[in-house]
């Protein structure tokens, strides 16, 4: 397996479906390793929804859902409507290669009637931890080149969202991302030296729409720098030489422009690809849908 994820393949495509059982099966078998030793290759990594949250600290993800199993077409015969809606999202450990919260799916609601960027602000806020999320439009996707970010978006409106949490005031902010040509430090949408706030979010404000605007009060809650030691052990060790595609969903790779932009990270016309259909229980139709644009290259 080492030879085939490490050595043979040029990109490594995973499926969407269901995160959780995905990444325990990956700790099981050791593929979890194997895929940051790609990642750390130069392997392109990337997938949609499920695919695409792997990625990252952790993945805002509805693997709780009662039909997101194997065999979901049993589970919808079974339960009733109530049943199918009586869930709630949770929040995953990724692989920790992207340091924020994956948001895929992030303009959509889930079959429990909850919107997915909404429930995210929550968990932002009620985490321990003070990492963004990045939301990801079904329809776009976040790419990462050793320690630059970018976006691709498949229909020319779908984008990437950035959502921070100040823990003082219980608020959250978000700001789409414009897609451009040249990718942005990835330090710039992600900054660990310090909780996310108001503050960080105006370090964009030129690579967000220029219709976002900050509170001013909760700009004077961020006038303090941060401390000499946070500052000091900031960034240690840099950023590893990665690319990444974090699509919002897996029909984002029908795409031209996110099936195109998969095709320039493999510095290759025709890349060696392995597709990991485990979040998506190895099931053959869903293969046959999340492969097709590039078995097609033949």
């Amino acid at each position: 397996m080492r030879h085939l994820v490490v050595d043979w393949a040029d990109v490594l495509l995973c499926s969407g479906g269901n995160t959780l059982h995905a990444l325990l099966r990956w700790k099981e078998t050791g593929l979890d390793l194997l895929l940051k030793e790609a990642a750390e290759n130069g392997k392109v990594l990337c997938g949609g929804s499920a695919g695409a949250g792997c990625w990252f600290n952790s993945i805002h993800s509805d693997s709780l859902r009662p039909d997101n199993v194997k065999n979901a077409e049993c589970v919808k015969n079974e339960l009733d409507d109530d049943d199918l809606m009586n869930w709630d999202f949770v929040k995953i450990s990724g692989l920790g290669i992207i340091p924020a919260m994956c948001v895929p799916h992030f303009e959509t609601t889930g079959t429990n009637e909850v919107a997915r960027s909404e429930h995210a602000e929550q968990v932002l806020i009620e985490s321990e931890d003070n990492i963004p999320a990045i939301g990801i439009d079904e329809d776009a996707a976040l790419v990462i080149e050793g320690n630059k970010a970018s976006v691709v978006s498949g229909d020319g409106e779908a984008t990437c969202h950035i959502v921070v949490a100040d823990k003082k005031t219980g608020e959250t902010s978000h700001a789409p991302l414009v897609p451009q040509e040249e990718p942005v430090p990835l330090e710039e949408l992600v900054d660990l030296t310090k909780p996310a706030t108001a503050e960080h979010l105006e370090a964009l404000d030129e690579h967000v729409e220029t219709d976002f605007a900050i509170a001013d009060n909760l700009l004077e809650c961020t006038a303090e720098d941060a401390p000499a030691s946070e500052k000091n052990n900031s960034n240690q060790g840099g950023v590893p030489d990665i690319k990444i595609l974090a699509a919002g969903r897996m029909k984002a790779f029908q795409m031209p422009a996110v099936f195109e932009k998969v095709i320039e990270l493999s510095c290759k016309e025709q890349p060696r690809i392995v597709y990991i259909g485990t979040a998506s229980f190895d099931r053959t139709d869903k293969y046959n849908l999340c492969t097709k644009a590039f078995r097609e290259l033949e």
